[in-house]
């Protein structure tokens, strides 16, 4: 765990940004701007322990929903609310909040905290932004791990968060539980520096793929496009930030 949230120390200086879909003017019209998608979340958002850059489930959305996508990593709730609010000047269209397994780990989950997470929801729904919620991934525990029914309990507050605020659910936890291959092993290296090993915790590239299919399913429809998988990497200005 100690690795995960020092992971994310790092990329909190850098955001990526994806290009999913590209549009040419052939007929001398106006070409609709493309939908903006912003995904904040920990380090399972950077890419932990995918392979590769392509194999990360940020990346299989941008490409599966054509939208241009950006990725910023914090540890905690905590940390997200002020990142937001840096971020809103961006614009998204919708927004994908990945949080909750450090939340745990480091003892923040509490009646607050889901109070405060809803806080986060209707604010970012109060630009006029969707917003998809996640619940946690499983993590390789079964219930008879003393931090299993903290999971249970925080994700029944993001689905009750959901319900209540008319956010859309994307339910991790149902997807992913029980799966072993979704979870990486030592055997596996991530491709993001400084390439720690897999750790029976963290997604493998299949819990990544199963991650996106949930994600992509939440946000099904919402700014669909065409064609072009090129991604690449900007640095990410909002009222100064960089």
């Amino acid at each position: 765990m100690n690795k995960l949230i020092s992971s994310i120390g790092v990329a909190l200086i850098a955001i990526s940004i994806f290009s999913g879909a590209k549009s040419n003017d052939l007929g001398g019209g106006t070409i609709p701007a493309p939908k903006r998608l912003l995904v904040i979340g920990d380090s399972l958002t950077n890419g932990l322990y995918a392979t590769a850059e392509q194999n990360t489930f940020v990346s299989i959305v941008s490409r599966n929903t054509g939208m241009l996508t950006a990725r910023r990593a914090v540890p905690t709730l905590r940390d997200a609310i002020p990142l937001w609010t840096n971020l809103k000047a961006w614009q998204p269209d919708v927004v994908v909040i990945e949080l909750g397994i450090n939340d745990i780990n480091g003892r923040q989950w509490n009646a607050q905290w889901k109070k405060d997470y809803q806080a986060l929801v209707e604010d970012i729904q109060a630009t006029g932004a969707r917003v998809v919620v996640c619940t946690t991934f499983w993590i390789g525990i079964d219930d008879q791990n003393p931090i299993y029914p903290l999971h249970v309990g925080l994700n029944n507050d993001v689905r009750e968060i959901a319900r209540q605020t008319g956010a859309t659910l994307a339910d991790l936890w149902a997807a992913t539980e029980g799966c072993a291959d979704c979870v990486s092993t030592p055997d596996v290296v991530s491709y993001f520096s400084p390439h720690y090993r897999g750790d029976n915790m963290h997604p493998s590239d299949i819990g990544h793929a199963a991650i996106a299919r949930v994600v992509t399913g939440a946000i099904n429809g919402v700014g669909a496009s065409g064609t072009a998988r090129k991604i690449y990497y900007l640095p990410f200005v909002a009222n100064g930030e960089q």
